[in-house]
């Protein structure tokens, strides 16, 4: 019995993508025998197979064509050489998030994006896509690892640019000739993950008529060709659109976002935001861009009014503190944000980071957190994935009351998992149980990890070393005094005593503690200085000498 493609109605195109049928609709015989098909760059096997289904141009194709009739409306689209498949539409507001599939030489790139529009005139799309993922393509080899990452992770490589757009029409048809008017604007910046890979930047005026010319005309101006205009057609361009954004009436929602991305990028006047350095890009190219976001990011109250466009932008809830921005959908809230730290030079340490929590009830918290990205813009380096956690929270911290109150005291409990660490090696699972706002014994600790008998021990010690120095403080300052010949509160400088190591073995902790202070006169001369108020009842002050054999 055989079967062709026309017999299988609209499951033709699902058996096409499984490879049970080949680019003809005839049946694939070699499947049956080997459904996962062979190996990249093997001449023997089944060439169609399960192992096959993006790599495969046809199966590829074939699939993304079934997805996209299963799921309906909207259709597909092709944008710059790449599929976008929505998956998920949500029509008040227009949001619709997609699957991007691209392919690119030997490579298949994929990744997820969204995008919300409005309707009307003016209307205005704008769009977010992450590059994710990149598989082989054909017979190609798989993308080998480098730099610590895996060959099939896109962030953090050439080419993994998450790109941000937003796409304003302002009339529909031509206007009368002689007439001053522009019919659209579309913005695009793309973002590097990888220090090699510049930033993208795309300007299009759509049907933009001078005064006097007989019919409009639409300008493309790409950012990797910046430094090759001419500064006067620079400066035109730049004008129209500053023009253009701060004669719009930015308080009508649909136009929101066109205001909030020229505002992100210095293009419309915002309170304590300074303007890009349009001048300098003509001379400069990317340095002057990447120079005006480092300033930008390096003020607390620069890096405040960016924010408050992102979240113009979003939709979001600003959280300046954190420098991000946050959403919240019934239980689940999602926030994006990135940590400034000082680096060499002048120049920042920026890590962005991504967090989705769920809060089924007050005082619970599911989180997952992760460092997208850790560059350093002095050394042009970039580690992906730095850090990331899974963790259930309980407490205070999870929007709850605390656990304990009174003393004993928790307010909060992290329980989870997490990977950190900059290189391959250091990046392996580690269990995480911390307390948080702990009171024992009259003493406050912000927090105690107990994730390893190491750090519980650590933890442990602490506790006990507060405790005793407490109880030596209620004896006033004979109390005092015994504590610093015992260690519990030593001189500056000298490490105190371990409690877990005084109770195994106290002779040995004690003589530690002793020869740190024979290693040190000052502090040495400090503890017998209190030996001699002890015994004698004298003011506290330290043992003449400076500990030589002399003296």
């Amino acid at each position: 019995m055989s079967f062709t493609g026309t017999q299988l109605d609209a499951f033709a195109q699902l058996a096409s993508a499984l490879g049970l049928l080949d680019d003809a609709g005839n049946p694939n015989p070699a499947w049956f025998a080997d459904p996962v098909g062979r190996p990249p760059g093997s001449g023997t096997g089944n060439p169609r197979g399960l192992r096959t289904v993006l790599a495969d141009d046809g199966q590829r194709d074939a699939l993304l064509a079934f997805v996209d009739e299963v799921l309906g409306a909207p259709d597909r689209d092709t944008r710059d050489g790449a599929t976008w498949v929505p998956l998920f539409r949500e029509t008040s507001p227009q949001v619709t998030i997609y699957a991007v599939v691209r392919p690119m030489g030997s490579t298949v790139r994929l990744g997820v994006a969204l995008e919300h529009a409005t309707g009307g005139a003016p209307a205005v799309a704008t769009r977010v896509h992450v590059p994710l993922f990149q598989l082989a393509r054909g017979d190609a080899a798989p993308p080998a690892d480098s730099g610590g990452l895996p060959g099939w992770l896109l962030l953090g490589r050439p080419g993994g640019r998450v790109e941000l757009s937003v796409d304003l029409t302002l009339r529909e048809g031509a206007p009368p000739a002689g007439e001053a008017s522009l019919g659209g604007f579309a913005l695009g910046l793309g973002v590097p993950t990888a220090p090699a890979d510049p930033v993208a930047f795309a300007l299009t005026l759509r049907d933009l008529q001078l005064p006097g010319a007989p019919a409009p005309r639409t300008f493309v101006v790409d950012g990797d060709d910046a430094e090759s205009l001419q500064q006067e057609a620079m400066a035109l361009i730049v004008g129209l659109v500053r023009a253009q954004a701060e004669a719009l009436d930015v308080t009508q929602p649909a136009l929101r976002p066109f205001a909030a991305l020229t505002g992100l990028l210095g293009l419309r006047e915002v309170a304590n935001l300074p303007p890009l350095p349009l001048a300098d890009l003509t001379t400069r190219g990317i340095p002057a861009l990447v120079g005006w976001v480092e300033g930008v990011l390096l003020d607390t109250t620069a890096r405040a009014a960016w924010l408050q466009q992102l979240a113009l932008l979003t939709g979001a809830d600003v959280d300046v503190p954190r420098t991000a921005v946050s959403a919240t959908a019934g239980p689940v809230t999602f926030a994006i944000g990135v940590r400034v730290a000082p680096g060499t030079g002048g120049h920042p340490v920026l890590t962005p980071w991504a967090e989705l929590s769920l809060a089924p009830r007050a005082g619970a918290r599911v989180r997952l957190a992760a460092d997208l990205l850790r560059a350093d813009t002095q050394a042009g380096s970039v580690v992906a994935l730095a850090d990331a956690r899974a963790e259930v929270v309980e407490g205070a911290d999870a929007g709850g009351p605390p656990l304990l109150t009174g003393d004993p005291a928790i307010a909060s409990v992290h329980v989870g998992v997490a990977v950190r660490g900059l290189t391959a090696e250091e990046r392996r699972p580690a269990f995480v149980l911390t307390l948080e706002d702990v009171v024992l014994g009259g003493r406050a600790y912000p927090r105690l990890d107990l994730s390893s008998p190491d750090a519980a021990l650590d933890a442990a010690g602490t506790v006990v070393n507060d405790a005793l120095a407490s109880a030596l403080a209620g004896l006033g300052a004979a109390g005092a005094h015994v504590g610093t010949l015992l260690g519990v509160t030593p001189p500056a400088g000298v490490p105190a005593i371990s409690a877990p190591a005084l109770v195994a073995d106290p002779v040995a902790e004690l003589a530690r503690y002793w020869k740190a202070l024979a290693l040190a006169p000052p502090a040495m001369a400090e503890v017998l200085g209190t030996l001699r108020a002890l015994l004698t009842g004298a003011a506290q002050a330290a043992a003449p000498g400076a500990g030589t054999a002399a003296d």
